[in-house]
């Protein structure tokens, strides 16, 4: 149960950031709504175990590993659905192939604040 709780969070954070932006989430409305879902039930989750510091009571909470395990999948299915997402981007920008993905999703997320996503152009074409 431990193994799956750390794997939810380590997700949960890594999507947060992404889905924290509001062109993604325009973007990306269905990984949006979903990552909602999960985002509140980690939330809930961090809430009682705040409350409830001793994990003995709070394995006790009823199906929590079956929670855990379709939190996990359905953040598996968000990273898919963005994955996709930022290769149907690279395919209409090849330049885009030269940028990982964090830092497409900077650009795209922060695509009318110009400043901030010079560094990143720069990567895309040489001697610039």
């Amino acid at each position: 149960m431990i193994d799956k709780w750390v794997e939810c969070q380590k997700k949960w954070m890594y999507l947060e950031n992404i889905f924290s932006s509001g062109d993604i989430k325009r973007d990306l409305p269905n990984e949006s709504h979903q990552f909602e879902g999960c985002d509140k039930f980690l939330k809930n989750l961090m809430k009682k175990t705040w409350m409830t510091p001793k994990i003995m009571k709070l394995s006790k909470w009823p199906n929590l590993l079956d929670l855990l395990t379709k939190t996990s999948d359905n953040l598996d299915v968000i990273e898919k659905g963005l994955e996709d997402f930022l290769e149907k981007k690279r395919k209409s920008f090849p330049r885009f192939y030269f940028l990982s993905n964090d830092e497409l999703l900077e650009i795209l997320a922060k695509s009318s604040k110009l400043d901030e996503v010079e560094s990143s152009i720069s990567k895309c074409f040489e001697a610039l």
